[in-house]
């Protein structure tokens, strides 16, 4: 499947210009990773990590 063109790249000029934002975190499958390349994304330093607590719960001791 190939990936979606993005719908308004205004989105990030929006950002850019009417927000304080100073950066824009996205979480993107393989698939769409070089999509968001082209636009500017780039891969973060240090990597996001994410704990479930929910499985952590029901996970054996």
């Amino acid at each position: 499947m190939e990936p979606a063109a993005p719908r308004d790249p205004a989105l990030l000029a929006w950002f850019r210009d009417e927000t304080e934002a100073d950066v824009i975190n996205l979480n993107a499958t393989g698939d769409g990773l070089e999509l968001y390349r082209s636009v500017g994304f780039v891969v973060p330093r240090f990597p996001a990590l994410q704990l479930r607590m929910v499985e952590q719960l029901l996970a054996p001791r």
